[in-house]
């Protein structure tokens, strides 16, 4: 049966589900990076920021807050932010690398709200030290709540801000904003509850047999990986030639494995067992990307997959291949059927029980990592973004989760994000060991 479809101002409910879910110490902004070669020096604070701000009026996702209804009886609306563009565009003085990602650390764990900002950018000027930069760079860090976007959504926003003009038409969620949010928004959520409450009930089922479906492994847990922290506490971001991270097959399958070599000998370092290593991909279905919801989300990774990596097989390629034929088996309960129906149940959810609901989840302690690891992977598109003339080299990211990786793939190189929480123990260790088994692996 099809959608009610709402008003185009609505938040979708998996957009509200992490605007009413934020956790206290454990901001889920998201975080793209971009390293800009500045040859010449940077550009002046004054020029870069207005060359931004006129390109960030013209994404809505930018200029525009979320609202609550009274009572919370229909989700929250977007509203059009009216405060000046420039006002969230601001100069950090750090000039080294290291310095950059230890403010891009910090800043991180100071999270925008919604209803405030939304976001906020930084600049970094005259930086030394940026990799595969042999003079200066200019960095920006890009820091959104991740109830206005996520990393698809992000990194169509980066091209954006960066001189792609068709991106502005693809970047997911967001619709006309209200112009004023009242009780009349609060019936609307009322009237639309019984048909709500009906689909949600035919997802439940839907929800039992996909899980009876999955045969994802169990994850074992790890004091070193799975113990509870705060925010981010350590970034690391470094390029990578794209095509170092095919040699096993594709780029995730390469990955994996080079992150199964690293995480091993991480684990024994800490006097741990390897068995049970485990990866989770949130992954944009196109079931989900194309499902009849009522509004359009501005988080598309609707879904997870999750496998094992399998560090009882020694050798790499045989390892590889076992990954990719559970990627691939995982990749089809993504798009089957009963995600679409499970999506539009959740979808369905009543307003005031999503903001009930996850509220009170930000009174506990975050729940542990239900995987070894966190995999993200973007493309940024090709090599043709620049700022005030000068290029851009690539564009990171600082993951959200303990422990992370992202992958964001700009032209033929790689940014390999490395993130962790105050939690986890010598995070430099990880990062330098999964880029020595990236060497290792690109040279098979």
């Amino acid at each position: 049966m099809p959608h009610e479809k709402l008003s185009t101002c609505v938040l979708a409910a998996i957009d509200a589900s992490h605007f009413f879910g934020e956790i206290p110490n454990y901001p889920g902004d998201v975080v793209p990076v971009a390293v800009i070669d500045s040859p010449n020096g940077s550009p002046s604070f004054a020029e870069i920021r207005d060359v931004i701000a006129a390109r960030a009026e013209r994404i809505p996702t930018l200029r525009e807050l979320a609202r609550t209804v009274p009572m919370n009886l229909d989700y929250p609306h977007w509203v059009r932010d009216e405060q000046p563009v420039e006002r969230l565009i601001l100069e950090n003085p750090a000039n080294t690398w290291q310095d950059v990602l230890a403010a891009v650390t910090a800043l991180s764990f100071d999270g925008v709200d919604a209803d405030q900002t939304g976001w906020r950018l930084v600049v970094f000027r005259n930086v030394t030290g940026a990799l595969d930069i042999k003079g200066t760079a200019t960095v920006v860090m890009h820091q959104a709540n991740h109830a206005i976007t996520a990393g698809g959504g992000s990194s169509q926003v980066m091209r954006a801000l960066f001189g792609d003009d068709d991106a502005f038409a693809r970047i997911p969620g967001h619709g006309n904003p209200s112009d004023k949010v009242g009780f009349r928004a609060a019936l609307a959520g009322l009237r639309r509850l019984p048909r709500d409450l009906r689909t949600a009930a035919k997802a439940s089922s839907a929800s039992r047999r996909l899980n009876e479906m999955n045969n994802a492994p169990e994850p074992r847990v790890s004091a070193a990986l799975h113990s509870l922290g705060t925010g981010r506490n350590f970034v690391d971001i470094r390029p990578v030639p794209t095509g170092h991270l095919k040699t096993l097959g594709s780029v995730t399958e390469t990955t994996l494995v080079a992150v199964l070599v690293a995480l091993s000998q991480y684990l024994v370092e800490h006097g741990e067992p390897t068995e049970g290593i485990t990866a989770i991909l949130p992954v944009a279905s196109k079931s989900f990307r194309t499902a009849n919801l009522p509004v359009s989300a501005a988080n598309t990774a609707g879904v997870r997959a999750m496998v094992s990596l399998h560090p009882g097989i020694a050798d790499l390629r045989e390892r590889a291949a076992k990954i990719r034929a559970d990627l691939r088996d995982q990749l089809v309960l993504c798009e089957s059927e009963e995600v679409v129906t499970v999506q539009q149940g959740f979808e369905a959810t009543p307003p005031l029980l999503l903001a009930l609901t996850a509220k009170a989840s930000t009174k506990r302690p975050p729940a542990k990592p239900t995987a070894s690891l966190n995999l993200n992977s973007y493309h940024r598109g090709p090599a043709d973004l620049s700022l005030c003339g000068d290029p851009v080299r690539c564009i990171g990211a600082a993951p959200i989760i303990s422990p992370r990786l992202a992958l964001t793939t700009q032209g033929d190189v790689m940014a390999v994000s490395v993130a962790a929480d105050s939690s986890m123990p010598d995070p430099q260790r990880y990062a330098d060991l999964l880029h020595e088994a990236i060497a290792t692996i690109s040279a098979l």
